[in-house]
């Protein structure tokens, strides 16, 4: 008797133990660096895509955008090296959500992929606020003049947001040199008693 109680409770922790390590590991969050690796794997395109969607999930739920997102470098590295479209375009609208300037959006527009170029141009529509008209599937010599339009408008926006962000830091300076200590406070450290 003593033995067939053993045996069913060793059976029954067995099963708890499976149960529980199986549970434990789909609430896992998942690992950068193995979605990284799984959307890099030529060998398996119909998983690249979904790896490379997650990897832009979990970017754009950082607190930090553009290049403090810590997930940044692996949708770059996605974008970069990946040879599956649906995966560089996953990573492109990832890179755009988490509004990252830096990516030479208007050069994925000459991309080989139409995906990849429908993509870079959702991308700057998103950024941009001056739109200019650019259709994936034209033909290369009218699909180039709109890229170089874009190009052009792309480089004047940059422009335009440097000197705004230029101007606000100027305008905090100032604002801030005449912000002045309450009299009697000077040096103290401490704030004048309310009357």
């Amino acid at each position: 008797m003593k033995i067939a109680l053993r045996i069913v409770l060793g059976v029954l922790l067995v099963a708890a133990a499976i149960f529980y390590g199986w549970r434990w590991s789909s609430t896992r969050p998942p690992n950068p660096d193995e979605l990284l690796r799984v959307a890099l794997d030529g060998n398996a395109p119909d998983k690249q895509e979904g790896a490379a969607l997650k990897l832009a999930a979990m970017a754009s739920q950082a607190l930090t955008g553009g290049e403090g997102n810590p997930l940044r470098p692996y949708l770059l590295r996605v974008l970069n090296e990946s040879g599956s479209p649906a995966a560089r375009v996953a990573a492109l609208r990832g890179l755009a959500a988490i509004l990252d300037y830096d990516v030479p959006y208007p050069d994925l527009l000459k991309d080989d992929s139409p995906q990849v170029r429908r993509a870079a141009a959702m991308a700057i529509q998103k950024l941009m606020p001056h739109k200019v008209p650019f259709q994936a599937n034209d033909p290369p010599q009218k699909r180039n003049a709109a890229a170089e339009k874009i190009r052009h408008a792309w480089i004047e926006h940059a422009k335009y947001k440097e000197d705004a962000l230029q101007r606000e830091g100027e305008a905090e300076k100032t604002l801030y040199k005449h912000v002045e200590a309450p009299r009697g406070t000077e040096g103290s450290g401490s704030v004048p008693p309310t009357r």
